[in-house]
């Protein structure tokens, strides 16, 4: 799984090995949660600089198993972060 400026400048920076998916930021931008191929909630701690210019992206961290194995439709969302990212429904 990939991230990117929007809008740009700026390349592609690389988030996780083994691809994800149904990603959701963090109201905050600190952090990007998704569900990986095993359908465990995976987070990734964000920082960045208020220019923009510096980006580090933390290991992934297994949260918990879920149910969700796949996606039924491009747009389907079956999982949401809260605004604090403490707890997902």
């Amino acid at each position: 799984m990939h991230v990117q400026p929007f809008p740009g400048p700026g390349g592609k920076r690389q988030i996780s090995d083994a691809g994800g998916m149904q990603p959701r930021w963090r109201r905050d931008g600190k952090a990007l949660f998704y569900v990986a191929a095993d359908g465990k909630l995976m987070s990734v701690s964000i920082e960045t600089t208020p220019d923009g210019q510096t980006f580090k992206a933390s290991p992934p961290t297994e949260l918990f198993a879920t149910r969700i194995l796949e996606i039924s439709g491009p747009n389907r969302q079956q999982y949401a972060v809260s605004p604090d990212g403490q707890r997902s429904c």
